[in-house]
């Protein structure tokens, strides 16, 4: 007799959320220390997660330099982006090979994840929208809403690019890294469906002359030492 597994993997997947949740529930804490200690969680916990924070982040203020958007926001944004990757089964994150269709439904949480834990205050609203909207996409078949066009924050959008642009680029254990000139041009055929059009064209000429983010850091001091200006780096304060 065969079972259905799906009320059980569903039970498991809140089970998840539930306990991710009651890890960060202190309501009492500051902002700029809840940031600093989801910045420090996710570099002791995740590395190769943080690590590709960084460059994500880096990309992201440069396609937004010339923008209306908060850059100081738009790069913490960009660190924490895949927070929500820490609730999820260390194995799900590990696995060399294609996600079935169950374990693609554990990934697609992480967007609502990560954004659950963040501080919830106006200030931090940027930040709230890229780390939860960042995998829409324009033609509206992204998750975790299926929000399109200019429905979607444009922290969000910028995210999106900058976020494939450093997957592209990193080695998988299905395949080896590709140059950026491939991972720029990918995402120039992508733009109009998965991407907003014009801003993989104003990521084009702001990144094609200067690709390569810096060295990734290691993890933030310790939250009781790090404040939230500490989190972004000096030239966009």
């Amino acid at each position: 007799m065969i079972t259905n597994s799906y009320p059980m993997e569903r039970r498991r997947r809140e089970e998840a959320r539930r306990r991710w949740m009651l890890a960060h529930q202190v309501p009492a804490e500051a902002s700029s220390v809840r940031v600093a200690r989801l910045l420090r969680t996710l570099a002791t916990g995740e590395p190769s997660v943080w690590h590709h924070g960084q460059r994500v982040a880096w990309f992201a203020i440069r396609i937004g330099a010339g923008l209306d958007v908060d850059l100081a926001q738009l790069y913490l944004a960009g660190l924490l982006h895949d927070i929500g990757k820490l609730a999820l089964p260390a194995e799900l994150l590990a696995k060399p090979g294609a996600l079935t269709p169950a374990e693609q439904t554990w990934m697609r949480m992480h967007p609502d994840l990560g954004a659950a834990v963040l501080p919830q205050e106006r200030s931090l609203g940027l930040v709230y929208a890229g780390v939860r909207y960042h995998h829409e996409r324009w033609d509206g078949a992204g998750y975790p809403t299926g929000l399109r066009g200019e429905a979607i924050p444009l922290a969000a959008r910028i995210l999106a690019i900058a976020d494939s642009l450093d997957a592209i680029c990193m080695d998988r254990p299905y395949r080896p890294r590709r140059p950026f000139s491939v991972a720029l041009d990918t995402v120039s055929r992508a733009a109009g469906q998965q991407f907003d059009p014009a801003l993989v064209e104003i990521a084009v000429r702001a990144l094609a002359k200067h690709p390569a983010p810096p060295r990734p850091a290691g993890p933030p001091a310790p939250a009781f030492a790090l404040p939230l200006a500490a989190t972004t780096p000096a030239f966009i304060n």
